[in-house]
C-alpha cells in the first residue's frame, strides 16, 4: 500500500515538474496592417496598424515585403504601439510594400499581416505636345476601399493646390499646358471610404524646352537674274531654334505647301527660289520647326512684285501688284 502511494506520488510529482517546465510555443494572431503613407517632402513612409487581439503580446516588427517575404526592418518592444515611421524608405524612387507581425514573451512570431503598398508617382515631360503626364499605382483597397485619387501640384515651389481629381480606377492626369523654365511638383492623394488618406512620394519635372523665337520677319521677296525669286528672312536671335521650312503658294492657291528646309545657326534665312514661276504672284512665309518637327513660329507673309506692261496708242501703261504684308 505504502509502495503504491509512493508510486502516484512520484507519478505526479513528474507531471508537475514537465508543466511548470513547458514553454509557450503557441504564436499571437497577427495584427492588421491598416494604412500606408508616404510624407512627399521627405519619401519617409507612415504606417498604421490594429493591434493583435492576444493577451501576451510584448511588441511588433516591421518588414518591407518583396515577393511575398518578409525582410525585418525593426522591432518595436512595445505591445501599445500602433504606429511606425520608415526613414530609411524608398518610396520616393519605387513603390514600398511592407507586412508588420507581433511577437509573445516566448519571441513566438505571429503570421504576417496583409501587406500594403505605398504609392508612387511619376511625372513625364512631352515638350512636343507641350503636356505633362502623371501616373501613378493603385492603392491597395483592403481593407479600407479608395474613393477618389486627388492631384496636387505646385509650380515653383509655390503651395500645392489641387489639380485634379479622378475615380478610384483611374491612374493618370495629363496637364495639357504649362509654361517653359518652371518646376512642376506633383503628388497624389488616395481618398478611402474611412476618411483617411494614402499619399504618395513627390515627382518633380523641369520644363526646359527649345526656345522658339519670339517672331520671324520675311525681309523681302524680290525677282532675282533667270526668273528667280530671292528670299530673305530675319528671326529672333534669342531663339535656340536652328531648323526653319519655307512655305510657298501661288496666286489663286489657298494653302501653303513647304518647298525646302533650311538650317541656320545666326537670326538671317536666305533662299532663291529657282523652281516658281517668277511671271506668276507667290506668297511665302517661314517656320520655325522644334526638335518634335513641329512648326511653331510663322513669319510673316511676303511676295513678289510682278510687273506687267500695255502698249497702246504710243502709251505704255505699267501695272504690279502690291507687296505682301511688309513688317
Amino acid at each position: 500500500m505504502i509502495k503504491a502511494e509512493y508510486l502516484i506520488f512520484l507519478i505526479l510529482t513528474i507531471l508537475s515538474l514537465n508543466l511548470s517546465g513547458q514553454t509557450d510555443s503557441i504564436p499571437p494572431l497577427p495584427p492588421s496592417l491598416e494604412l500606408l503613407t508616404v510624407d512627399p517632402e521627405t519619401g519617409d513612409v507612415e504606417m498604421e496598424w490594429r493591434p493583435s487581439v492576444s493577451g501576451d503580446v510584448w511588441g511588433y516588427v516591421v518588414y518591407r515585403y518583396i515577393d511575398g517575404a518578409g525582410y525585418a526592418i525593426d522591432t518595436l518592444y512595445d505591445p501599445q504601439i500602433t504606429n511606425y515611421r520608415h526613414t530609411g524608405s524608398g518610396a520616393s524612387y519605387y513603390s514600398e510594400s511592407y507586412v508588420v507581425a507581433a511577437f509573445d514573451s516566448a519571441k513566438n512570431f505571429s503570421e504576417l499581416s496583409r501587406p500594403l503598398s505605398t504609392i508612387f508617382t511619376a511625372v513625364r515631360i512631352d515638350s512636343c505636345n507641350n503636356t505633362l503626364t502623371v501616373t501613378w499605382n493603385s492603392y491597395i483597397s483592403v481593407p479600407n476601399p479608395v474613393s477618389d485619387y486627388s492631384v496636387m501640384m505646385s509650380v515653383e515651389g509655390e503651395p500645392f493646390f489641387k489639380a485634379a481629381e479622378t475615380e478610384p480606377d483611374i491612374n493618370l492626369f495629363i496637364l495639357d499646358e504649362f509654361i517653359t523654365d518652371k518646376e512642376y511638383c506633383f503628388f497624389v492623394r488616395a481618398g478611402l471610404e474611412n476618411g483617411q488618406f494614402s499619399g504618395s512620394n513627390r515627382a518633380c519635372v523641369l520644363t526646359r524646352m527649345q526656345k522658339p523665337p519670339a517672331w520671324i520677319n520675311a525681309d523681302y521677296a524680290s525677282a532675282g537674274d533667270n526668273n528667280t525669286i530671292k528670299l530673305s528672312f530675319t528671326a529672333d536671335p534669342g531663339s535656340e531654334i536652328t531648323t526653319f521650312i519655307l512655305e510657298r503658294k501661288t496666286a489663286g492657291e489657298d494653302n501653303f505647301r513647304t518647298i525646302k528646309q533650311l538650317t541656320s545657326t545666326n537670326s538671317s534665312v536666305t533662299y532663291t527660289d529657282d523652281e516658281a514661276d517668277g511671271e506668276a504672284i507667290h506668297f511665302y512665309r517661314l517656320a520655325a520647326v522644334n526638335n518634335c518637327g513641329v512648326p511653331v513660329k510663322y513669319s510673316n507673309i511676303a511676295s513678289n512684285i510682278v510687273l506687267r506692261g500695255e502698249y497702246s496708242e504710243n502709251i505704255i501703261d505699267l501695272s504690279w501688284n502690291s507687296y505682301r504684308e511688309w513688317s
